[in-house]
C-alpha cells in the first residue's frame, strides 16, 4: 500500500511541475517495489522519474533510465517495462543518442502493440516519428497514428505532443 501510495503522490507532485520531489518520491516507492519483487511497477516508477528528470537535466533522466533498466533487467514483459524503455528511448534521443533511440523506440513499440497497450503505443509513435533514422513517409504516418490514438482514448498529453512533432514534420 505504501508503494502505490507514493506512487500516487509523485504523480500529484509532477503534475504540480515538483519534478524533483516527484523524483525523490518515486525513488522510494521504486525501492519498495523493488523489495516486493514487482518489476512492472519498479520499471514504471522510473520511466516516470525520468521524464520528471527531463524537465530538470536530461543527461539525468538519461541516467535514470539507464539505472532503471539494469534494474528490471531480467523482467518479464509488462506495460511499466514498455513505458521504461520508450522512455530510454526519449532520453537517448535528447542526449543525441539516435542510433539507441531509434532501436529502443521500436522495441517498446512492439512491446505495447503486442501487450495492447494504446498510450504506451501512441506515445512511442508520436517518438518515433521525430528521430531521425525513421523515412519520411514512416515517420507521417506514425505521427498521424499517434494522433488518431491517443485522441480517441483521450491521452491528450501524447496527442498534444504528436501534433506539435507533426507540425514540425510538415513545415
Amino acid at each position: 500500500q505504501q508503494a502505490n501510495l507514493l506512487s500516487g503522490l509523485g504523480e500529484a507532485l509532477f503534475q504540480q511541475s515538483r519534478y524533483e520531489e516527484a523524483i525523490q518520491t518515486w525513488q522510494e516507492g521504486i525501492q519498495l517495489y523493488r523489495l516486493l519483487r514487482d518489476s512492472d511497477h519498479t520499471a514504471r516508477l522510473y520511466a516516470r522519474s525520468a521524464r520528471a528528470a527531463w524537465f530538470i537535466d536530461q543527461p539525468r533522466g538519461l541516467a535514470i533510465c539507464k539505472e532503471g533498466l539494469a534494474a528490471v533487467e531480467n523482467a518479464t514483459e509488462s506495460t511499466g517495462l514498455a513505458m521504461l524503455v520508450h522512455e530510454a528511448a526519449r532520453a537517448h534521443y535528447f542526449n543525441g543518442f539516435p542510433t539507441e533511440a531509434h532501436q529502443l523506440c521500436r522495441q517498446a513499440l512492439a512491446m505495447a502493440e503486442h501487450l495492447g497497450n494504446v498510450e504506451v503505443r501512441a506515445d512511442a509513435l508520436a517518438t518515433l516519428g521525430i528521430l531521425q533514422d525513421t523515412p519520411p513517409e514512416e515517420a507521417l504516418q506514425a505521427l498521424e497514428k499517434a494522433t488518431e490514438l491517443a485522441e480517441a482514448n483521450g491521452l491528450l498529453n501524447i496527442a498534444s505532443r504528436a501534433r506539435m512533432n507533426l507540425g514540425t514534420l510538415t513545415k
